[in-house]
């Protein structure tokens, strides 16, 4: 969002006007004087984006610890030493810090300079030494290790026109140099002060020169001379078949014209192989460089495949905010315009204070600026238009354009059928759902629904309430209870009196060894270990009987942790027991609840018995289960 104040076009008072102008400028304002943003601290690594225009403390969890620097040089030239390093490949890097010292010890070196990129050129200054450290410092502020314990040292050469002085001092006191420039009828023959010399001279009315050589005595040490005294001095190739005059080398010493020509005094080349030397205030007109390090370049034109920098590049009159340019190394860039002819590609576009122009300059659209539609061709009559009215100027709406809200008395006049994706809807009213599911975070309940009283209701923790619940086979399971339905088709034909029952492989058993009450065995089967904790078991059984026209009993004993022991039968708990009498049809139900708590399965037996008993089990339908 810009942070530019919009115009105000209406009249008010002068002094709200004053206030109003004041504020734009303090928010509008740019360079050092502009107001901060919160984008502004979020880019600058201050602070980190939060919930709903917030901000929250930088994220510094990705910031390394800097390292010790790699490769380290040092280059000395006349009055500089570059020192230079690999660029550092840690996360959150912020500067570099240089130190140096008079003697290798770490300890004793000062900080010269900090800097963001990866070189520095100290100004030591002509004939100078000293031993450098580098090392890194992240945007936390640690320091890293430096280099080395043991400093880099780095020296420049002498300044080349010390040198010269010196030397050309030395050259015209010697007294070869003063007897070359005398008159040759000047000349004595004695040896004075040198012990040897050769000279040749030429004297043209007062213009003398020549050269000589000479050996004289220096603090003891012999020291020679050879000095040539002549407007020119050159060294041309032998004279012979074959061979192209070749002049390499020419020393002019006064200045001279030649067919029009000025020719300064100076040493004049043609080709020289140079391994090491100084130049100092030199005019090349051309050459070829493979490698160099400057220190400073002044130059009316650069031209290269590639430039690389390591900080910044930038214009000579450039001030941040105000003129100039500007492009740092890590990519971000500064100017005051731009013109790009292709394609601009951007992750974010500040549009602060940005305009856009036709191609005579008129501003279409911009910060303060709305788009008018006068810009923009092909736009029908109804785009122009602040309020669009649906019964005069659309046609072909139906009546549903023209509803507030959709209500259950027109849903399906309006909506005869629909696919929707994705809906939010607050209350919704429907006479029948069908989905494949249906998620619910908080209840689906019957209309009349009151807690304890009527109807029923599932909420979405799983919990339930029912009038009456029905199941129809199977099981319920859950963390409080386990219930097993029990359904079981016997056949079994029992005929019982006191002095004759029949036998068959399912009895006669009987109780604690009691041989007056015969019983016959219907049912067996454990009942499950506990899902959760120990619990008691509930049993309702209903036994079914087809019988003779003669009245007979049916009695149903329902035994828990039972067994059988030959035709005794023993268990820890009896349930239920209960007897019924009928002619054709018998039935009889026995239910009951353990008093005992069960956290292991357990055996379950039912028995079928009575007294002058004469009958054939069809079924056994009923419940088992665990509660608590």
């Amino acid at each position: 969002m810009s942070n530019k104040l919009p115009s105000v076009t209406s009249d008010i008072p002068r002094d709200l006007r004053t206030f109003i102008d004041r504020l734009r400028e303090i928010i509008s304002g740019k360079g050092t004087d502009r107001l901060v943003s919160v984008q502004d601290l979020i880019v600058g690594g201050i602070a980190g984006p939060g919930i709903n225009g917030t901000i929250t403390p930088p994220v510094t969890a990705n910031i390394g610890t800097p390292p010790a620097p790699q490769n380290v040089t040092v280059t000395g030239g006349i009055y500089n030493i570059l020192i230079e390093w690999d660029s550092p490949t840690y996360f959150g890097h912020d500067y570099s810090e240089i130190y140096g010292g008079s003697t290798n010890v770490i300890g004793d070196a000062v900080q010269l300079a900090f800097v963001p990129g990866v070189n520095y050129a100290d100004p030591i200054g002509p004939s100078q030494s000293r031993y450098y450290w580098v090392r890194f410092v992240n945007r936390l502020g640690v320091k890293g290790p430096f280099n080395s314990v043991s400093g880099t040292l780095g020296t420049t050469g002498p300044e080349v026109q010390h040198l010269l002085d010196t030397l050309t001092g030395a050259i015209t006191e010697t007294e070869l140099f003063s007897e070359l420039g005398e008159r040759i009828d000047l000349v004595d023959t004695t040896n004075g002060g040198l012990i040897n010399k050769y000279t040749v001279k030429i004297d043209n009315n007062g213009y003398v020169s020549g050269f000589g050589l000479a050996s004289t005595s220096n603090t003891a040490t012999p020291y020679s001379d050879f000095i040539i005294r002549a407007d020119r001095f050159s060294i041309a190739s032998p004279s012979g078949p074959g061979i192209t005059p070749v002049i390499p080398f020419i020393v002019t010493t006064t200045t001279t014209v030649i067919n029009g020509v000025t020719v300064n005094p100076g040493v004049y080349i043609n080709g020289a192989f140079i391994q090491g030397g100084s130049i100092q205030g030199a005019n090349i007109a051309g050459g070829t460089i493979e490698n160099s390090k400057l220190i400073n370049v002044s130059a009316n034109k650069i031209t290269g495949a590639a430039l690389e920098a390591t900080s910044f590049i930038e214009s000579a009159a450039y001030i941040a905010g105000s003129q100039g340019w500007k492009i740092h190394a890590n990519g971000t860039a500064e100017f005051a315009a731009a013109s790009i002819r292709g394609q601009l590609t951007a992750g974010q576009i500040d549009t602060r204070n940005l305009t856009i122009k036709d191609s005579s300059g008129n501003v279409l659209f911009g910060a303060g600026t709305n788009l008018s539609t006068s810009n923009i061709t092909g736009l029908g009559a109804l785009a122009t238009q602040n309020t669009v009215s649906g019964t005069t100027q659309v046609t072909g709406l139906g009546n549903f354009a023209y509803l507030s809200s959709i209500t259950s008395a027109n849903i399906s006049t309006y909506i005869a059928g629909a696919a929707i994706g994705n809906a939010y809807i607050s209350d919704l009213s429907a006479t029948k759902i069908t989905a494949g599911s249906i998620a619910v975070n908080s209840y689906i309940r019957s209309s009349t629904f009151s807690s304890g009283v009527s109807g029923w209701e599932i909420d979405g923790n799983g919990n339930a309430e029912f009038n009456t619940l029905t199941l129809r086979s199977g099981q319920i399971s859950g963390l409080l209870m386990t219930a097993y339905k029990i359904n079981q088709y016997s056949g079994l034909y029992v005929r019982i009196n006191a002095s004759t029952p029949i036998s068959t492989t399912s009895g006669p058993y009987y109780l604690n060894g009691d041989t007056s009450n015969p019983h016959y065995l219907v049912y067996n089967a454990n009942m499950p270990a506990p899902a959760t904790a120990p619990h008691k078991i509930f049993i309702s059984v209903n036994v079914q009987a087809i019988g003779v026209s003669a009245t007979r009993d049916l009695a149903v004993l329902v035994l828990i942790n039972a067994s059988i022991s030959g035709t005794t039968i023993t268990a820890s708990e009896q349930l239920a027991y209960n007897t019924n009498s009928g002619t054709f049809g018998i039935c009889t139900n026995a239910t009951g609840v353990t008093t005992n708590t069960y956290a292991t399965a357990v055996p379950v037996m039912m028995f079928v018995g009575g007294f002058n008993a004469e009958y054939t089990i069809q079924t056994l339908d009923g419940m088992a289960m665990g509660v608590r």
